[in-house]
């Protein structure tokens, strides 16, 4: 468990994939939202690989970077990576 101040956070414990089975919520659209924003600012210098650096289950690199670039990511949850892992292509 990570403490930062008098919050802790348990990242082992979050539920894999856990924004893929609340589709519909305010926290899964401001989420997307700001993955659109960012991957529109990255691709525009059209880059050969992306690297995400706490990626959760992947779906920064899974929804918003095109198949034909490098995703590569990396999370401190082995649940997260291994949800993340069978969405590969």
């Amino acid at each position: 468990m990570l403490n930062k101040g008098s919050h802790k956070y348990n990242y082992q414990g979050l539920e894999a994939g856990y924004y893929d089975f609340r589709r519909k919520s305010l926290r899964k659209r401001w989420h997307d939202l700001k993955f659109k924003l960012v991957s529109t600012a990255v691709l525009e210098d059209s880059p050969n690989i992306i690297i995400d650096l706490g990626c959760g289950p992947g779906v920064f690199l899974r929804d918003f970077i095109p198949k034909d670039i490098q995703r590569i990511g990396f999370d401190i949850s082995v649940a997260q990576v291994n949800y993340a892992n069978q969405f590969q292509s």
